[in-house]
């Protein structure tokens, strides 16, 4: 799952507004939509600091790639 689909999935579920979470971030609501619709790819620390903003965390997780 991209950033942008985490952050929309994490706001809604907060029922939080893109406006609401721009203000929590000091950001902008159209940096909010553009992170959500992918017109920007996000660095894994803003991911973070967003999600914090809702009260979440995040985890990255690796694993081995299938043997081709």
């Amino acid at each position: 799952m991209d950033g942008g689909a985490i952050i929309r999935q994490a706001r809604e579920r907060h029922g939080v507004s893109q406006r609401q979470l721009a203000v929590r971030a000091q950001t902008s609501q159209g940096y909010i939509s553009q992170v959500e619709r992918g017109d920007v790819s996000p660095s894994v620390e803003a991911v973070g600091r967003l999600l914090a903003c809702l009260g979440e965390r995040g985890r990255i997780e690796s694993a081995p790639a299938p043997a081709l």
